[in-house]
Formats: C-alpha cells, structure tokens, sequence
C-alpha cells in the first residue's frame, strides 16, 4: 500500500526536487544564450534552490479546506502563476538579475515553460496513484466477497 504514503509533503518536495532541476536546466541554457563567457562562483549552484524556494510561496493559493471545483482549480491555476512570475521576477529583479529586456523575458517565458512542466508531470504522478489506489481497493473489495 505504497500510495497510501504519499502525503501533501511528500508531493511538495517532489515537487520542488523538479523545480530545482528545472531552475538548473533553464539557467544553463540562458546563460549558454546570453552570457556564454561569464563565468561563476560556487555560490551559483545554491540560486536555482534559492529560485525553487521562493517559486514554491505562491503554491499558498491551492490551499483549501473543501474540495475545489472544476472552475475553482482552474482560476487558482492562472492565480497561481500569475503570481508565480511576479514572485520570480520581483526576486530576480533584487537580484540584479534582470540585466536586459531579452533576460527578463527568458526568465519569464522559462517560469511558464517550468511551470507547465511540473504541472504535466505531477498529473502524470497523481495518475499513477490513482490506479494503484483504485487496483488497491478492487483488490480489497475482491478479497472481502471472497470471505
């Protein structure tokens, strides 16, 4: 019953596991765009947990204490990423970042393809427990009848 343990907390740091490899994956291939001769420090590789950090404060508005409908995940979706790339472009902004116009919208055309990226593969994972959940209960049932 290994789908039993997948928690909210466990889905978070999977989650920002991604988002990290992700964060890694868009820097290097900016800075391979914009700045192949810049050269950085070892304290380059903390910003994409950094990034993922602070991507993960909008995740704030999925919380609920009833279960949402259709069009009530869909509007905290758009509300989740608008947010999403005002926190991230505020942070990179402090950052010093966002050096030029071409930068600024990289990192936020990145944030969406980031963000749709993680959102198809946590469907695909929620998938994944939904039919091992339901085979886990035919199971149950089965073996109830049987008794």
């Amino acid at each position: 019953m290994e789908f039993l343990r997948e928690t909210g907390f466990k889905r978070i740091i999977i989650n920002y596991m991604v988002v990290s490899a992700c964060i890694t994956a868009t820097m290097g291939t900016i800075g391979v765009l914009f700045a192949p001769d810049f050269k950085l420090g070892y304290g380059s590789f903390f910003a994409p947990f950094l990034f993922a950090t602070v991507g993960m404060l909008p995740a704030v508005v999925y919380y609920s204490r009833k279960i949402l409908s259709q069009r009530q995940r869909v509007f905290r979706e758009i509300l989740h990423f608008i947010l999403l790339e005002v926190v991230i472009l505020t942070f990179a902004w402090y950052g010093n970042a966002l050096t030029s116009v071409e930068i600024t919208v990289a990192i936020a055309v990145s944030v969406l393809v980031i963000d749709v990226v993680v959102f198809l593969l946590m469907k695909v994972n929620n998938s994944r427990v939904a039919i091992e959940f339901n085979a886990a209960l035919k199971r149950m049932q089965e073996e109830e009848a049987a008794e």
